[in-house]
């Protein structure tokens, strides 16, 4: 595994340009009500699994391309993996991985009433957040905090998905030496990924905003991120 190269000189100290554009971004990521039923749902997770390891519009590229050959369906990317696996390469990496993975969460969603469940709480206040993530990542192999993270922020959750952008800025704000996460692993362990949410939680309070504020606005800040790409996905869940 490569580790991680943290560059002491990047400027993480959050304006009103970022805040700003982290809400145009949560606008966009974040579901409206009307698409979280337990196809927009299953779309929802799709879109997060294929983040790992993925530039912006690479992810944004194969899911609509996915979603326009009705592989979004669990169904199908049960019985057309292949068909699956073939579009992750052509756009994006670990192809065969995320293919298999994407077939764990289609058959997670079949054949459990998780759907049901998820979309239960979101609709009555969204308490059993911790509950429910964890449910899925012991559920589905190839699912962990980051990419369940994701898939709960875009439900309205109040979660952080840290990626590699948001690694940095644990180190920038001293929150991976206190608790002690080696940053150049590039990702947080899973026995601290909690207690790392819940000091991000505190950063955001000292800048007034939510915990998905805070975090697609660190993330936006030097990832591929653009407006462009978030109209192209808008556009593919629409319809």
């Amino acid at each position: 595994m490569l580790e991680k190269k943290i560059d002491p000189n990047r400027d993480w100290k959050l304006d009103e340009e970022d805040l700003q554009r982290a809400r145009k971004i949560l606008k966009g990521e974040v579901l409206n009500k009307n698409y979280i039923n337990r196809i927009g749902a299953y779309d929802a997770l799709v879109y997060s699994q294929l983040s790992h390891r993925q530039y912006y519009t690479t992810q944004v590229r194969t899911f609509v391309t996915l979603k326009e050959k009705g592989l979004t369906d669990p169904k199908n990317v049960i019985s057309r993996n292949q068909e699956v696996e073939d579009v992750i390469r052509r756009h994006g990496s670990v192809f065969r991985q995320k293919a298999r993975y994407l077939a764990n969460s289609a058959k997670f969603w079949i054949e459990t009433n998780y759907p049901e469940r998820l979309i239960d709480d979101v609709n009555n206040g969204r308490e059993k957040c911790d509950e429910l993530r964890d449910e899925i990542i012991n559920g589905v192999t190839g699912i962990g905090y980051k990419l369940a993270s994701l898939f709960f922020l875009k439900l309205g959750y109040q979660t952080v998905s840290i990626d590699t952008w948001l690694i940095e800025y644990l180190a920038h704000t001293k929150i991976a030496d206190r608790l002690d996460i080696d940053v150049s692993k590039g990702s947080v362990p899973a026995n601290k990924y909690k207690q790392a949410e819940n000091e991000l939680r505190k950063v955001a309070g000292e800048y007034n905003i939510t915990l998905p504020e805070l975090c697609a606005a660190a993330w936006s800040k030097y990832s591929t991120w653009n407006e462009d790409d978030m109209r192209i996905y808008l556009k593919a869940i629409s319809k």
